[in-house]
């Protein structure tokens, strides 16, 4: 009878380590270019790439619980900081404002 069970279990901790294994690499990341941002982002086998042109681009962030930091320039718009805490997530917007305005970042 301990067997089955036994298989059950090992069964139910490989399925979670799969699934664990498959987003443990996900990332996001932002790349400042001299044309505008590139956005990044691989979740599991999915890599998807969005160019935002720095022209009129505006950096929305309200601070409304589970939102993300809306970057927004001729009509195209990308949500970013999945994978920055919601406390941290203003800070994000301030540096990506700095960033884009010209003025130094460590400032």
């Amino acid at each position: 009878m301990v067997l089955p069970f036994a298989f059950l279990e090992v069964t139910a901790l490989a399925i979670a380590f799969v699934v664990y294994a498959r987003h443990a690499a996900d990332f996001e990341r932002i790349v400042f270019q001299s044309e505008g941002l590139l956005v990044e982002r691989c979740m599991g086998n999915f890599v998807e790439r969005t160019e935002v042109p720095l022209n009129w681009l505006r950096i929305e962030y309200q601070g409304q619980r589970r939102e993300l930091v809306k970057l927004v320039s001729a009509g195209k718009f990308c949500e970013v900081g999945r994978f920055v805490p919601e406390h941290q997530r203003n800070q994000l917007a301030k540096q990506l404002r700095r960033a884009c305005s010209g003025a130094p970042q460590w400032a």
